[in-house]
């Protein structure tokens, strides 16, 4: 969408008409360099009969995502019905009036689908110039993606405790022999769990 004038039903149709690059089973989605918007577009079918809540996660930088959205909407529709004129979420750098899901978290959206229907997902990306844009997406069932959550947040956790246990280590050698390698390592500790928390 190099013009920005594409509305989600004017992307709807482009990809119901075949039209667009297909990503292939690729699990990251790559978008380069460019600020130019794109529209990535999915249609899902829920084959699962008793389940209709499903989280929309956008991922972090360990599955792959990575760079920085000045905008992004997110739009939703059922089965054959007409096309919303507002967005479900709004967000990116750029946006001021923000608008989000009740549940959303910080790359995840909740998303409701009924057993035995159709729902088409029209995302709206607009990428910030010069900075490398990936994403890979993913959809899970709430429950499959809460239970991922608490055993991610069991081993942060036993990933905090190291930490903490080893800048105590070190700081007693520092007290003990007063030379700068304990600060050294401490500042090392400390950093290398800066990365593991923003990734």
């Amino acid at each position: 969408d190099a013009a920005r004038q594409m509305t989600f039903k004017d992307a709807r149709q482009q990809f119901n008409q075949g039209n667009g690059k297909d990503s292939g089973n690729a699990d990251t989605v790559f978008l380069g360099y460019s600020s130019s918007p794109y529209w990535l577009i999915f249609t899902i079918y829920n084959r699962n009969q008793t389940k209709s809540r499903w989280i929309l996660d956008f991922g972090t930088r360990s599955t792959g995502t990575m760079g920085v959205v000045n905008r992004l909407a997110v739009y939703s529709v059922m089965d054959n019905e007409a096309e919303p004129d507002h967005p479900l979420m709004t967000d990116g750098r750029l946006v001021r009036n923000k608008l989000h899901i009740q549940g959303q978290e910080r790359n995840v959206l909740p998303l409701n689908l009924e057993p035995g229907h159709y729902k088409t997902i029209g995302i709206y990306i607009e990428p910030a110039t010069g900075i490398p844009l990936s994403l890979a997406p993913q959809l899970e069932e709430q429950a499959v993606y809460t239970s991922q959550q608490d055993q991610t947040a069991m081993w942060n956790n036993i990933v905090k405790v190291a930490a903490i246990t080893l800048a105590c280590i070190f700081f007693v050698f520092w007290i003990n022999y007063r030379k700068a390698i304990p600060l050294l390592l401490i500042g090392y500790v400390g950093l290398q769990y800066l990365i593991y928390t923003a990734s």
